[in-house]
C-alpha cells in the first residue's frame, strides 16, 4: 500500500475524465465504509492485526479521497457532497454549541437509567436511576 496521495493520483487518477474520477471516489467511499465497519465490530482488536493496520489504511484512504476530490475539481467538475456528508459538515460546524447530552439506557425488563452530561467550563456528570 502506498501512502502518498500524489502517488495515488499518478497511478489511479491521472488522465481520467469526470466519470472515471467519480468511480474512483465511489470505490474509496466503499473502502472507507468497509474499514469503519471492521473497526467498529465488537471483536476488533482480538484478532491478529495485519500491516498496515485498518486505522492506517483508513487514514490513507481518506487522504486519497481528498486528492480525488481535488482531481475532480481540476477537470472542471467540483465535488458535490452527499446529503449525509452535508449533515456531517453541519454537525462539525456546530459541535461547539452542544451544552448537554442525555442518554437513556435500558428499559423493557431491566429498568431504565438516565445519564446526563453537562458541558461548560468543566465536565459535569449526573445519573438518575428510574
Amino acid at each position: 500500500m502506498m501512502i502518498s496521495p500524489e502517488g495515488f493520483y499518478e497511478s489511479e487518477l491521472k488522465g481520467k475524465d469526470r466519470d472515471g474520477i467519480l468511480r474512483v471516489i465511489s470505490r474509496l467511499k466503499c473502502e472507507i465504509a468497509q474499514l469503519k465497519h471492521t473497526m467498529e465490530h465488537p471483536d476488533y482488536g482480538t484478532e491478529v492485526i495485519i500491516h498496515p493496520s485498518e486505522s492506517t489504511r483508513l487514514w490513507c484512504t481518506r487522504l486519497y479521497l481528498e486528492r480525488a476530490k481535488e482531481a475532480l475539481a481540476e477537470v472542471g467538475a467540483p465535488y458535490e457532497p452527499t446529503v449525509a456528508e452535508l449533515r456531517v459538515i453541519d454537525f462539525d460546524a456546530n459541535i461547539g454549541n452542544i451544552s448537554q447530552i442525555t442518554l437513556g439506557i435500558g428499559g423493557f425488563f431491566s429498568g431504565h437509567c438516565t445519564y446526563t452530561v453537562r458541558l461548560d467550563e468543566q465536565l459535569h456528570f449526573w445519573w438518575r436511576i428510574c
